[in-house]
């Protein structure tokens, strides 16, 4: 499907109007989640500035809302044609919830500024300004230009309604060879103090580049339109780290901690911050998702504190045989963040999510296994918790009903987990799994959240059986042992796109 975009459709009532058109047809597909969320129809990738409002969690998302691949091609102004696999079209889709069930489609944030010769406005952040105001500053691609560039623009209405900033917010750093990639940037502030992250290259080096805000700004002292370079937060070999993509500066408890995605598995430091210097110490580090299929994750915090992670899935490097209809991408589930004495992350799925629970599957309980006697359409969650912890081998698989075929096989021993192929390490032994399934998304919380994988499968079957089988005299009828299944209900979904 070759399809192109005249400037003048490219317009938030034109794609609002082509996302309504197929969310019929995506609701259909038996690959698509049900209690996971998932943009209307079209493509979505990075989700971004995550905020938490007057009781609402928002997320903001990049979308391609007229091709369900994300590469819908555009015409310029002048003529000029952008072809699709340069995914010209990205607009700043935008939801919110208060309760992870219930979402609502909001009007899009930024659409690409083609009277400005924008491409695309692509990866950002959103952060609440001293008046009350918010704003966001975000990564600008143009066609005429041989760079990206920083933008910003503020919202005095909920986030509803955008202003875009007149001038860009940062300039490359002087005695930097950037090559390329200089972009994503993440608003943060730490002790009443603004400042912003972006990602960038050198030759040899994958550097996170440390804006300030000038409060010099006559008339805007508060604006967060001008900023000046501190310094270099962090650096790595770009053998070690190929770029600091989507990357996020957190505050936990007496932690800085730092996500980013680089082209595989997105990871995090925890370790101090210096605000006299500027700079990163790192002492621990970590996966945030041991799969290759979560991507990209945005953070909310609510005002006491409590932090909430989702992550784009299926990314960039996810399988490539995975095919869907009308639609692609969705998030995770929202997962609450802990850290402990050593700075090593936890993440658990939102106690909301437990409310979801309609139905739970009896088990059938034998000496060494335990089976689902019928089996379950793939929207469920599965728990199972060995109090001793398990030192022999533990087996938990899920099949196609109808044809037997494995979709997923998880091996637990002592301080081990497999999950297809993907090996865990974990501090001690496993005690715990909880797996979610719905539709082609499977996601896997070990130990209370200290190991989280996520994957995709190519194929979805319709019904789905259980079995949980024990090897080396491991007893699944000891009273220690416990296996849960529980059927999830579907999340809500209301068009707000006024």
């Amino acid at each position: 499907m070759n399809v192109e975009i005249s400037s003048e459709k490219c317009t938030k009532e034109y794609a609002q109007k082509q996302l309504r058109m197929r969310w019929k047809e995506a609701k259909k597909d038996p690959a698509r989640p049900k209690y996971h969320f998932c943009p209307m129809s079209g493509w979505m990738n990075d989700p971004n500035g995550g905020i938490y409002v007057n009781g609402a969690y928002h997320v903001f998302y990049l979308q391609d809302p007229f091709h369900p691949d994300g590469i819908s091609g555009t015409v310029m102004e002048d003529g000029t044609v952008i072809n699709g696999e340069e995914k010209p079209n990205r607009f700043w889709g935008h939801t919110r919830t208060f309760d992870f069930k219930s979402w609502e489609y909001l009007p899009f944030a930024l659409i690409p500024d083609r009277k400005k010769q924008e491409i695309k406005p692509i990866s950002g952040s959103v952060i609440r300004r001293r008046d009350g105001s918010y704003f966001t500053a975000f990564t600008s691609v143009r066609y005429n230009q041989n760079r990206y560039s920083q933008w910003g623009a503020f919202s005095t209405d909920e986030l509803i309604n955008w202003e875009r900033t007149e001038q860009e917010l940062l300039a490359p750093p002087e005695g930097l060879e950037i090559e390329g990639d200089w972009r994503d940037p993440y608003l943060f502030c730490i002790d009443g103090r603004y400042y912003i992250a972006v990602g960038a290259v050198t030759e040899s080096e994958a550097l996170l580049l440390l804006y300030e805000e000038n409060r010099d700004f006559e008339g805007k002292e508060n604006s967060l339109e001008k900023w000046n370079y501190k310094g270099i937060l962090l650096s790595k070999s770009r053998k070690e780290i190929p770029f600091f993509e989507c990357p996020k500066v957190l505050v936990l408890g007496e932690w800085i901690v730092i996500l980013f995605s680089p082209y595989r598995q997105v990871e995090y430091y925890s370790g101090k911050f210096s605000d006299e210097q500027g700079k990163f110490q790192i002492f621990h580090q970590g996966y945030i998702d041991w799969g290759k299929t979560a991507y990209a994750t945005v953070d909310i915090e609510k005002k006491n504190g409590e932090m909430y992670f989702l992550s784009w899935a299926p990314g960039w490097f996810a399988e490539k045989k995975l095919s869907f209809q009308a639609w692609n991408g969705c998030m995770t589930l929202p997962r609450k963040v802990s850290i402990d004495n050593a700075g090593h992350l936890y993440q658990e799925p939102a106690s909301q999510i437990k409310d979801m629970r309609k139905e739970e599957v009896l088990l059938k309980k034998g000496r060494e296994q335990w089976t689902s006697a019928q089996g379950i359409p793939p929207q469920f969650e599965f728990w199972g918790a060995f109090d001793e912890g398990i030192e022999n081998n533990l087996e938990i698989i899920f099949q196609d009903f109808a044809t037997g075929e494995f979709i997923q096989k998880v091996t637990c021993a002592a301080k081990r987990v497999e999950i297809n192929e993907t090996e865990i390490l974990l501090s001690k032994k496993v005690t715990e799994i909880d797996c979610y399934c719905d539709g082609f998304l499977w996601e896997f919380f070990i130990n209370r959240g200290e190991a989280v994988l996520t994957l995709g499968t190519e194929k979805t079957a319709e019904i789905v059986s259980v079995s949980v089988k024990s090897q080396n005299n491991l007893r699944t009828d000891n009273p220690s042992f416990q296996c849960c299944l529980w059927k999830i209900m579907d999340a809500n979904y209301k068009d707000c796109m006024v």
